[in-house]
């Protein structure tokens, strides 16, 4: 059966330095810029008004750029772009996060705000205004697409636009990737096409995301080799090659093009011990490249303030000479219009705005306490059980803690002090955020994640400092398991509980150990003693597990119950509605199984077993015959 697997340079600069090369490449680049602005005038008769671009590379680190400082990066189509237009030096993201990202991108509000504080369960409520719904409104056509899951359509983003091409659906058997992703190119192809069948003038804005940089990092050969085997930088390079496309694409078919690019996050790559993103909120993951390109100043310009990317959409807005709702955060740039709200770069006082950043995910997925803290020009300060201070002109890589130093200012009390306003305090899923099926199953089960109070104080956690060694262990069991090799995957899952010997995770993935050796029994019994194990929100998974395993080995009556209270937890899990279905053609309960692979494909309608079983579900219902259960 299909199933899923367990879960899983900065330069010192001042508020604005214009270059030195600045002039001269205006002189150079200032026709191009007129005509779509990217170097490439558009052909005779294939114009068609402007665009406006909001570009997001995910997981994309601000120093694996040439223009970020980084000798090794082959990246000459961004770089290109941050010569000719505004390049931030010290763009944060508040969450290293796809979704919350994305949703500060397109609302310009923080993730307590927003709502949208993790993958997979938060949505973006409807009540929360996005760029896109902006730009509709004012007549605009709108149009996304999207490489991978945490943006499909039903979290939450996709209000506003007339075209939403996303990437729904879960993981395959075999693949290392833990959702269904496309590649940039495939993301390419798909615009392209859709370019060439437009045939509105109106301006247009668009969103393109590409997910290529995520982990894990599989470049092409050329790619690879080209980075000297540094994965990572190859899929950074592949996809500076689609921008590139996309850029001059652009530039062909519009008059006028204008651009945004940012990242949604960075990638530890091992710094601090965490070998992705989603748990520390250092440097790494939450400082991101973000490039401007057609706000009208001198080409070449790079602003030091620290910036947030919550002030992206108003931003956009203003360029586009729209009001941005008042819920938005002041937009990054001027010039901006007599009575707008933008901040523009170098006023003394922003240099020390702090910027919030935070992860819950390490709570949520965890049961790790979750950390938030504040980011200025010089200082970062963390909220965890063990407070961490970092100096960041001395110690950009954050690697002295500097928590009881009595040399510290005054400022760095304030800032933790504000960490304690219960705006930032952790909150489960509202419920007015959530699919009203997720909601009702979640209060059947009795979880508190729909209460919407602000959890209960996670003082009395783990600090994740002290168990990310755990994360980077159940990677490599994981792995093991996947690749037929359960007794390597137990050796190292034995050294994951020795340091948390009640880590429900691991458990997890050494009860489908036992089930892997033939130990059914006891993988049963190890399955059901997780359900007594925090956190509570990886119920679903053992319910999963259990029923899965209890598929497998014809026990019907078990596997119907444990799927469905999966189902109930987890609406979204493609996978469990579909094994929930095949239980009931097993049972020959035809019309069970029907609405089942029914809502298998609401959620993906490319799942192959679900297109294929459904048809003979119907025959059998017809009375017609049909193949023997899958």
């Amino acid at each position: 059966m299909i199933s899923t697997p367990s879960p899983r340079r900065a330069r010192r600069c001042g508020a604005v330095r214009t270059l030195h090369f600045a002039a001269r490449l205006a002189a150079l680049v200032g026709p191009a810029l007129a005509a779509g602005g990217l170097g490439c005038a558009p052909e005779s008769g294939t114009t068609r008004g402007r665009v406006l671009l909001l570009l997001t590379i995910d997981t994309l680190r601000a120093d694996r750029l040439g223009g970020g400082g980084d000798p090794r990066a082959r990246t000459p189509h961004l770089d290109r772009l941050a010569r000719r237009g505004v390049q931030y030096a010290r763009a944060i993201s508040p969450v290293p996060l796809t979704l919350p990202a994305h949703a500060t991108i397109l609302s310009g509000r923080l993730p307590p705000d927003h709502g949208a504080r993790d993958n997979g369960v938060y949505l973006v409520p409807e009540n929360v205004p996005l760029l896109s719904e902006t730009f509709r409104s004012a007549g605009w056509n709108t149009a996304a697409f999207v490489a991978a899951y945490p943006l499909a359509k039903r979290f939450g983003l996709s209000r506003g636009f007339e075209v939403y091409r996303d990437a729904p659906g879960f993981r395959r058997e075999g693949s290392p990737a833990p959702f269904v992703e496309r590649s940039a190119a495939e993301v390419n192809r798909e615009l392209f096409a859709w370019l060439e069948e437009r045939r509105s003038s109106s301006a247009l804005f668009l969103w393109v995301h590409y997910f290529d940089p995520h982990a894990p990092f599989e470049p092409d050969r050329s790619y690879r080799k080209a980075a000297r085997g540094d994965t990572y930088r190859g899929e950074v390079h592949a996809t500076d090659t689609q921008i590139g496309r996309l850029l001059q694409r652009l530039a062909r078919e519009f008059e006028e093009v204008r651009v945004a690019c940012v990242a949604d996050h960075g990638e530890s790559l091992n710094e601090h011990g965490e070998e992705t993103h989603g748990i520390f909120v250092y440097e790494a993951t939450t400082r991101v490249p973000l490039i401007l390109h057609g706000d009208g100043r001198l080409p070449g310009t790079l602003v030091g303030t620290p910036v947030s990317l919550s002030g992206i959409a108003a931003t956009i807005a203003e360029w586009a000479e729209l009001e941005p709702p008042q819920a938005f955060e002041a937009a990054l740039v001027k010039p901006v219009p007599p009575g707008r709200r933008g901040i523009g770069p170098g006023r003394p006082a922003e240099g020390d705005r702090p910027l919030y950043v935070e992860s819950i995910y390490p709570r949520l997925r965890h049961g790790w306490s979750s950390l938030r803290g504040f980011r200025t020009a010089r200082w970062k300060v963390i909220r965890a059980p063990e407070p961490e201070v970092y100096d960041l002109e001395v110690d950009p890589g954050e690697r002295t803690n500097l928590i009881g130093d009595p040399a510290l200012p005054r400022r760095v009390g304030e800032l933790f002090t504000e960490l304690e306003n219960p705006r930032w305090a952790d909150r489960a899923p509202d419920v007015a955020s959530i699919d009203p099926e997720v909601e009702a199953a979640l209060a059947s089960l009795g979880y508190a994640a729909v209460d919407r109070r602000p959890m209960s104080s996670d003082e009395s956690l783990p600090d994740p400092k002290t168990r990310i060694r755990i994360d980077r262990l159940l990677s490599r069991a994981t792995g093991e398991l996947e690749s037929g090799r359960p007794r390597f995957a137990r050796a190292v899952l034995s050294e994951a509980l020795t340091v948390d010997p009640r880590y429900k995770e691991a458990h997890i993935l050494l009860g489908r150990v036992e089930a892997a050796e033939g130990a059914l029994r006891p993988a049963f019994d190890r399955f059901e003693w997780c359900l007594s194990l925090a956190p509570a929100s990886l119920d679903p998974l053992v319910h999963f597990e259990i029923g899965r395993l209890a598929m497998d080995h014809g026990l019907l009556a078990r596997a119907e119950a444990s799927l469905r209270r999966c189902v109930a937890g987890d609406p979204l899990n493609v996978e469990a509605r579909f094994n929930w279905g095949v239980v009931a053609y097993r049972a020959r309960r035809w019309r069970d199984a029907i609405e089942r692979w029914h809502l298998t494909l609401d959620l993906d309608p490319s799942h192959p077993l679900a297109r294929k079983w459904l048809p003979e579900a119907e025959r059998r219902l017809a009375g017609k015959g049909g193949e023997a259960a899958p």
